[in-house]
């Protein structure tokens, strides 16, 4: 049977790896238009992606903050974080 916490560790991974995806897909997007030299696709990723992009780092403090709180349930809940 999953705990809370367990689910919550579930949660925050798939958060963690929705965040990862979308940094690597701009970072993997620019890097292709820095390599083509293609100013134009660059000011129009600037354009398309540029709501997208500043939302990264607010997205990357959020699961941040929620790896924090995940860190300590175990704690809350009486169980050790360390195996033993």
């Amino acid at each position: 049977m999953e705990t809370a916490w367990e689910s919550e560790i579930a949660a925050f991974l798939a958060h963690l790896s929705d965040v990862q995806k979308k940094t690597l897909d701009v970072l993997a997007r620019k890097g292709r238009l820095l390599a083509a030299a293609d100013t134009a696709g660059l000011a129009a990723l600037e354009g398309d992606l540029g709501g997208r992009v500043a939302r990264l780092p607010g997205h990357l403090d959020r699961a941040l903050q929620r790896a924090q709180r995940v860190a300590v349930q175990p704690d809350r809940d009486g169980w050790s974080a360390v195996s033993r």
